[in-house]
């Protein structure tokens, strides 16, 4: 018995049509449409006000300021304004200095766009030199905070 390639090109093309179809027109509905939930705020300064507040810029090749300062065990408050052309942030290594572990202290919203302002809120009770950073830039936006 012969089969025609039609025979089976068509149902299974028709078939991706209704799957796609069906996706599209049910994207983004299962929410009910209400407000979507925001980021989880970070444990450690949640609902806190902040003791000291430092603004600072960052543009397409650095930090406004790369050493930046402030009191062991406050809570601290980085205003970050984006005066560059692309995407950036900040990032605080947290107590155990290294980035891309659980005790990191990120911005809201985590991509700063260009022309707009994110905040990073850090707590560290011990003294000692911590390392920030743009997390898109690693290697040339970077710099330090010192608490004393």
């Amino acid at each position: 018995m012969h089969v025609s390639g039609w025979m089976i090109g068509v149902p299974v093309v028709v078939g991706v049509i209704g799957v796609v179809a069906v996706l599209i027109l049910t994207s983004g509905s299962s929410d009910g449409g209400g407000p979507k939930p925001g980021p989880t705020p970070d444990p450690r300064v949640a609902g806190q006000t902040p003791d000291n507040s430092v603004s600072l810029n960052v543009d397409d090749v650095n930090f406004s300021r790369t050493e930046l300062s402030g009191n062991a065990g406050e809570v601290i408050e980085f205003v970050v304004t984006n005066t560059g052309t692309q995407s950036h942030n900040m990032v605080v290594a947290g107590p155990d200095n290294e980035y891309d572990t659980d005790d990191d202290f990120g911005p809201e919203p985590f991509a700063i766009k260009a022309g707009d302002t994110g905040r990073v809120v850090v707590k560290i009770d011990d003294p000692g030199t911590y390392l920030f950073r743009c997390a898109f830039h690693p290697t040339i936006e970077f710099g330090t905070l010192v608490l004393s």
